[in-house]
């Protein structure tokens, strides 16, 4: 017959152990707090557009202080009809507005549509097939 002692079950932690954990939790704790306000007063860099035509459009945009710049398509560019996307958008040294960009929206029937400038953060355009009223 064989003697087996019992094995201990979840031993405590020796002191170093300890102590490394405490560090580490300390280090978490002060990385949270020290990026939390950075975070927190990030603009909202989103810009939404509604596609109310009956066609796809492609989104592209074009920055007007680059002379002769073409239009830079959007990864993933292209909106269904009857569908809104929300797209990222830079901000200069404008603050909340990219007064230097302008947006285009293309259909396959070849119809342009633009916005801006400027663009701004949280905005939102609205495209459709029918012309905008005119003054009364």
């Amino acid at each position: 017959m064989t003697s087996h002692r019992p094995r201990p079950t979840n031993p405590a932690p020796d002191a170093a152990v300890r102590k490394r954990r405490a560090r580490l939790f300390a280090g978490a704790v002060a990385a949270a707090v020290l990026t939390a306000p950075l975070t927190a007063c990030q603009p909202k860099s989103q810009f939404t557009i509604h596609n109310n035509t009956h066609e796809r459009l492609v989104i592209s945009h074009l920055v007007l202080d680059r002379p002769g710049a073409e239009p830079i398509r959007y990864p993933g560019g292209s909106i269904p009809p009857g569908k809104a996307n929300i797209w990222a958008i830079r901000l200069g040294s404008d603050g909340d507005c990219a007064t230097q960009y302008q947006l285009i929206a293309t259909a396959p029937s070849g119809r342009t549509y633009t916005y801006g400038p400027p663009v701004c953060t949280g905005g939102s355009w609205t495209i459709t097939d029918t012309p905008a009223p005119t003054g009364t």
